[in-house]
């Protein structure tokens, strides 16, 4: 079973795209759902956020898994997209989990979101049934290399998410933001996040639009500020300078025939929009209008390339880290590899033997030969079958990391039409080798075969 990922994100697709493939937590369960209808997928991980969509899973098939999978992205984008689509198997694909839950994949490098936004698509799929063992040892690595990432490495410091980027874009695009009065849409973590440092920068009054007016009232407090529905939304653009936005809704909550309806009344002062929702809360034709600055999480991305030559020399420090632990793991899946045709090998050799002994040791007794005599036959067997397996498990053992030990594992597999993905136990027989002489031989199949016939 391989890993793939697929999926599409800021690097290989605009806004536009991207909000049409959007997944919101309350959505999550049943698109997870959708996807594991589609043949060869037994278990899936959906990572859905403003910047990426992707789908992690396990398949021995992947090439016709992929084939599903971009009809599942273009039937939920209502167009063709295969162009936008990045495909990832294998050890890539692990690698790029890495460095998406490192933020390294990021818009923002190092923002500090991400994180959270994938162990949280993960705890749906687990929660949902749809994240089985294969999964959760996948994700559990790449938590444990994006910790270290963080404590290795600089690569998070002093960056905190998206929201902060956007009051610095709005810092410059207007005059004097000391003040000016915002309006938020959404009370969730980014909107508190661009909040604090838009009152940090001297902002002044403070409304809180959400669809939770509990949430939004916690959030207005903390603010100095009052806290509306979002019905209240379009009345309020013809009061505030600045409109933050971060919400999940699926339709736009600022329109164009809304945002004009209020500059008339605004006696031509100017208003800035910053969107950071994907699917977009403010409609994109709302930047027609005269007066009016409108942002969105694409063009925060090129506010974001300017300044991301200062990070880079960390950004290469988690890249040599995210780099390691796949070779790591490359060499830890060569060696289980050695070590499983090895048992398949002596678990073949070991049902062959015990089958033709067993056979003759019956014939022997009908014959009256002693016990003594048989017994010598046990032992000559049993150290045909030793000294014939050495060398090969020698040289496999040797070789186990290297390419060279994979390519001999897979030829001995070929030879010998061995099942050497999922071999029996072979407890009994790795005893025995402990206690012999010669500790690279299969053990004493004979007395195993003995023991299984008593």
């Amino acid at each position: 079973m391989e890993l793939f990922v697929i999926g599409l994100s800021h690097k290989t697709a605009p806004v536009k795209v991207r909000e049409r493939l959007a997944v919101g937590r309350e959505e999550l369960p049943l698109a997870l759902a959708s996807l594991v209808g589609l043949d060869e997928l037994d278990e899936v991980v959906l990572v859905s956020t403003c910047n990426r969509t992707e789908v992690y899973s396990t398949s021995p098939r992947v090439d016709r898994v992929y084939e599903g999978l971009t009809r599942w992205f273009e039937k939920r984008a209502g167009q063709p997209i295969e162009q936008c689509l990045y495909r990832r198997r294998g050890f890539e694909a692990h690698a790029h989990l890495y460095r998406v839950a490192a933020s390294l994949d990021s818009m923002v490098l190092g923002e500090a979101q991400i994180l959270g936004q994938v162990k949280t698509a993960y705890a749906v799929a687990r929660r949902e049934g749809i994240a089985k063992a294969r999964l959760e040892n996948v994700f559990s690595s790449a938590f444990r290399v994006a910790k270290r990432v963080r404590t290795d490495t600089s690569v998070g410091e002093s960056v905190v998410s998206l929201a902060f980027v956007a009051v610095d874009l709005a810092r410059k695009v207007l005059p004097h933001i000391a003040g000016c009065t915002v309006l938020m849409v959404g009370a969730g973590k980014m909107s508190e996040l661009a909040a604090t440092r838009l009152r940090a920068a001297g902002a002044g009054q403070f409304h809180v639009a959400n669809r939770s007016l509990e949430r939004g009232a916690r959030l207005a407090k903390l603010l100095g500020g009052t806290s509306c529905s979002l019905r209240q939304v379009p009345a309020l653009l013809e009061k505030v300078d600045i409109v933050l936005s971060s919400t999940e809704s699926p339709g736009f909550l600022v329109s164009k025939k809304d945002m004009a309806t209020a500059l008339k009344r605004r006696g031509g002062r100017p208003i800035s929009l910053i969107d950071l929702s994907v699917p977009r809360d403010i409609d994109p034709g709302v930047a027609c209008l005269e007066g009016v600055r409108v942002y969105d999480v694409d063009d925060l991305e090129k506010v974001v390339n300017a300044n991301l030559e200062k990070r880079s020399v960390e950004a290469d420090k988690a890249e040599a880290i995210i780099q390691e632990e796949v070779a790591e793991m490359i060499q830890a899946e060569r060696a289980r590899a050695v070590t499983s045709t090895v048992a398949a090998l002596r678990c073949q050799a070991s049902s062959r033997a015990e089958s033709e002994v067993a056979k003759t040791l019956s014939r022997l007794e009908d014959m009256g030969v002693s016990k003594e005599a048989r017994d010598s036959v046990r032992a000559m067997v049993d150290s045909i079958v030793k000294k014939l397996l050495h060398e090969p498990t020698r040289v496999l053992k040797s070789t186990g990391t290297s390419e060279e030990g994979r390519q001999l594992a897979s030829a001995v597999v070929r030879l010998f039409d061995l099942d050497a993905g999922d071999p029996p136990p072979l407890d009994d027989m790795v005893h025995e080798e402990e206690g012999s002489s010669r500790g690279d031989g299969c053990g004493n199949v004979l007395s195993l075969a003995k023991r299984r016939q008593g």
